[in-house]
């Protein structure tokens, strides 16, 4: 069950990467709570076999309410490659919002069914997860916050071209100038989600002690308040996504026809998968309802 969960946020990464290259992805992922219970706790059979059944209403909701939504985002993102008019940033900043409004529905839904799981666990169990979430943390700060700014400027312009051409093939001089410009712009916030990071650890090993009323300050930091950084990270975020914004509509102003082509079988690639996964959650649903 949990790689099935796997697969349906992968959807939405791919989603998401296709309209944002900042670290929003890599800023939130890892705090899907039940990705990483599955992965880095060692639950027993019996809890096991517990997170399949709570998972079970997730699912049910996600596919009524969110992979709908999924195709209504690949169309937006059809519609603007099939317009004759010019794209433009601010066509670009609106399904980058409607994908991460998306993304924070998600992140709030899977809180809501996995905290069940959450008064089962050990404490020996809460401490290795936090002490693997700590771990990933020092090794980003160990990978990422030494860079010169021109290493990470270079990072950056390697990962924008990168996940261009997954989506649009190789990219032309004209598009990689585009792209190495938009990146020397790029403000850094390693630092900064670093700090926040830790910072947010310390609050998840107080509230995991466990005390009563920890469900709801669960639920309000990692979907609320978790959400929030400083004024002055929320203002580098700002700058970095108008960047990418502007840079993703010139670069796609600029597509050639085989790229044009390429990016309109990678969203029927996307959409034959939702639907795909539309219809086999429908077809599970009947077998295991009550026969007539």
């Amino acid at each position: 069950m949990l790689q099935k969960l796997k697969k349906l946020l992968l959807v939405l990464v791919i989603l998401l990467a296709s309209c944002s290259t900042t670290t929003f992805v890599h800023n939130r992922i890892n705090f899907m709570l039940p990705w990483y219970l599955g992965s880095f706790v060692d639950l027993n059979a019996e809890q096991k076999d517990y997170l399949d059944e709570l998972l079970v209403p997730f699912f049910d909701w996600h596919q009524a309410n969110e992979m709908p939504f999924y195709l209504k985002i690949l169309d937006a993102s059809e519609s603007l490659l099939l317009s004759k008019q010019k794209i433009k940033a601010d066509d670009i900043a609106t399904v980058s919002m409607i994908i991460e409004d998306a993304w924070f529905r998600l992140e709030q839904g899977s809180m809501k069914w996995i905290l069940p799981l959450g008064r089962e666990l050990s404490s020996k169990q809460i401490d290795g997860f936090l002490e693997v979430m700590r771990s990933q943390a020092e090794e980003y700060n160990n990978e990422r916050l030494g860079r010169t700014d021109e290493q990470y400027q270079q990072d950056a312009f390697e990962r924008i071209r990168d996940n261009l051409a997954k989506f649009m093939g190789e990219l032309s001089r004209e598009q990689t100038e585009l792209v190495s410009k938009a990146s020397s712009q790029l403000q850094r916030d390693d630092d900064v989600w670093f700090d926040r990071r830790m910072a947010l650890l310390d609050e998840l090993e107080e509230i995991l002690v466990r005390d009563v009323g920890w469900e709801q300050e669960l639920l309000y930091v990692m979907t609320s308040r978790g959400n929030a950084f400083s004024r002055g990270y929320s203002d580098i975020y700002s700058h970095n996504l108008n960047v990418t914004h502007e840079m993703f509509a010139a670069v796609l102003n600029t597509r050639s026809k085989e790229q044009d082509k390429r990016l309109r079988q990678q969203i029927e690639k996307y959409r034959t998968d939702i639907e795909s996964t539309i219809k086999q959650q429908q077809d599970n649903q009947q077998l295991l309802s009550p026969l007539n």
